[in-house]
């Protein structure tokens, strides 16, 4: 949680129960999904993605239904993201 004199704002990610691990925000209006999170920071390799933030297989494993909805939804690079955003 981050917080200044003017509001406080609230960061989360949860797990759906697809698998997707989801970023919620409170400034946002919709969850938003970590791999669409990290093609908004730059990020736009997935095998990129999985070596910043997997220490192991099962952990790759877990973000297999991330990276899964953001080909569907067919984001792949960083403008993209944030114009989903």
């Amino acid at each position: 949680a981050s917080a200044t004199h003017e509001r406080k704002s609230k960061t989360h990610l949860i797990v759906k129960s697809d698998g997707r691990i989801m970023l919620k925000h409170n400034s946002f209006s919709e969850d938003i999904p970590l791999c669409i999170i990290f093609k908004a920071m730059g990020i736009e390799s997935e095998q990129e993605m999985l070596q910043l933030i997997c220490t192991s297989k099962d952990h790759m494993n877990l973000m297999v239904p991330s990276i899964r909805e953001c080909m569907e939804l067919e984001i792949h690079a960083q403008d993209q993201a944030l114009e989903y955003c």
